[in-house]
């Protein structure tokens, strides 16, 4: 289920890009939620048979996927508008 994180950061920055702020910041932070909700798993699908292997510790990959998302976040919350005027 954390993996859906992916495609809504890809969507997060895609809206951030847009200047849409408040759906890019709503997108970004169920992102965020979702990949916290990783951080209680106590097993996890390791192969295409569905075997499921013991989550041994959260490592810097982890960590920064992470800070991806809050990155995202913070950008969303942080972006202007973009610009209509041309030079």
């Amino acid at each position: 289920m954390a993996w859906l994180a992916n495609p809504l950061l890809l969507a997060t920055w895609i809206a951030t890009w847009m200047g849409r702020r408040v759906p890019a910041f709503i997108v970004g932070f169920a992102a965020l939620v979702l990949a916290v909700s990783f951080s209680f798993a106590k097993t996890v699908i390791a192969n295409e048979a569905g075997i499921a292997s013991l989550v041994t510790g959260l490592r810097l990959g982890y960590w920064l996927w992470l800070a991806s998302m809050a990155t995202a976040c913070a950008a969303a919350a942080l972006a202007g508008r973009p610009s209509t005027t041309s030079i």
